[in-house]
């Protein structure tokens, strides 16, 4: 027996890992999905902050027209001597 034994050198390997059983176009499809969900979720996040912009905008009127609508209301309820 000239050769030293080999029992044991193969290591541990990679059994306990989900990535050994998946092959290279899956984990490209997993990252062009994830890829293709947060480019949906950032036009998303655009679209609500033009949305939150429009309606901070169209505050001030509204306030304007309750203030109007108010002084209108009270001056009709005035009775005219």
């Amino acid at each position: 027996m000239d050769r030293a034994s080999d029992y044991g050198s193969e290591g541990w390997g990679f059994d306990s890992l989900p990535a050994r059983n998946t092959s290279s176009s899956r984990l490209l499809l997993y990252g062009y999905a994830f890829a293709t969900m947060g480019t949906v979720a950032g036009w998303a996040a655009i679209a609500a902050l033009a949305g939150a912009v429009v309606l901070l905008i169209l505050v001030f009127p509204g306030f304007r027209h309750g203030r109007e609508a108010r002084a209108a209301e009270t001056s009709a309820e005035q009775p005219s001597t």
